[in-house]
């Protein structure tokens, strides 16, 4: 189901895009639906292009009629046996979908692209199947300046995920995860995640919001710490099971 316009898209060809969305009338000629989607994950062309970071193209799609808000499609996926391990590891859970532009845009660190889509009005706080912001899903992937760029927009700090973290504990987590086994990601840029984590509180982020629910092994980077991070648990505890002193002292 892959249009022509996606792949101009994907491809950052703004005055193709454009071309594809204007009706010629003396040809008989409609422009193609911008919110066609393919059929394998029920992704659009503007999402293909807030992935590779074509703000032009961003702003051409738009202007000829895309949903800024609008979701890829619902992926289930068979759940893993945690008795099946490879290489000492459970297999990880696949994302369940339901992804924005936005969404696509902060996981891939394209900060033009989210500076593109903010400056249309697209929903900073929208969530996936799971309830994961873009602001979320920058913290981390380590794209710290976008969820900077999203948090000084507006982005609500106070948004939590189905398992009740908010960027606040992903912060703190991101913070300490060299005392794990594996650690996450490092930052792209300048800014690091305690930066994440100072503007989140100079923006008002409660931290007492606890989480809902227990984190399964692998949203530890591998950590056999999860047993403690059950339902109730703080980023305060996050950063106590750690050490982390500057964390803790700003809590």
């Amino acid at each position: 189901g892959e249009t022509l316009l996606m792949a101009a898209a994907k491809g950052g060809s703004a005055p193709l895009v454009r071309a594809l969305l204007t009706d010629d009338l003396d040809r008989m000629i409609v422009g193609v639906d911008p919110n066609l989607t393919e059929s394998w994950r029920g992704q659009t062309a503007l999402m293909w292009a807030a992935a590779e970071g074509h703000a032009d193209v961003i702003q051409a799609l738009v202007d000829g009629g895309a949903d800024i808000n609008k979701l890829s499609a619902y992926q289930k996926f068979i759940e893993p046996d945690p008795d099946k391990r490879q290489g000492g590891f459970v297999y990880p859970r696949l994302p369940k979908g339901r992804l924005s532009a936005l969404h696509f845009a902060a996981r891939d660190g394209q900060l033009a692209a989210v500076q593109a889509l903010i400056y249309n009005g697209a929903n900073l706080d929208i969530g996936d199947e799971e309830g994961t912001t873009p602001a979320m899903l920058a913290i981390l992937n380590g794209h710290y300046e976008i969820a900077v760029a999203l948090i000084n927009a507006g982005a609500d700090v106070n948004v939590q995920d189905e398992r009740g973290r908010t960027v606040l504990f992903m912060a703190t987590d991101m913070h300490t995860l060299d005392a794990n086994p594996r650690p996450g990601p490092r930052p792209y840029g300048e800014i690091d995640s305690m930066d994440v984590f100072k503007l989140a509180l100079g923006k008002g982020a409660d931290p007492n919001l606890s989480l809902k629910m227990f984190l399964p092994l692998w949203m530890a980077q591998g950590s056999n710490h999860n047993p403690l991070l059950n339902n109730g648990a703080t980023p305060l505890l996050r950063a106590a099971m750690s050490g982390d002193l500057e964390i803790i002292h700003m809590l």
